[in-house]
């Protein structure tokens, strides 16, 4: 299955987390977020941006049946998936 990204909004980051920035992903099959990414802290001065996040969620994970509902960028750019909190 393969998903579009409908768009992207700004969002505060998770609470309790160590995050700076956030981005809430839409896809075309519903109106919730699909997927959160979230920048660590300092990670978002350097990274976060919703083209980047467009580009980690596009390169990554719109073929994906199932995709990870949350990204974590550290600070030197690598994403990993984790589990919403």
């Amino acid at each position: 299955m393969s998903h579009k990204i409908n768009r992207i909004r700004s969002v505060p980051p998770t609470p309790g987390t160590d995050c700076d920035a956030a981005f809430a992903i839409h896809f075309d099959d519903g109106p919730e977020p699909n997927m959160l990414v979230e920048y660590a802290a300092g990670a978002g001065q350097r990274f976060a941006s919703e083209s980047h996040a467009r580009t980690v969620v596009a390169t990554f994970y719109l073929e994906d049946d199932e995709p990870p509902r949350r990204l974590l960028v550290d600070m030197q750019g690598n994403v990993q998936p984790r589990e919403l909190l």
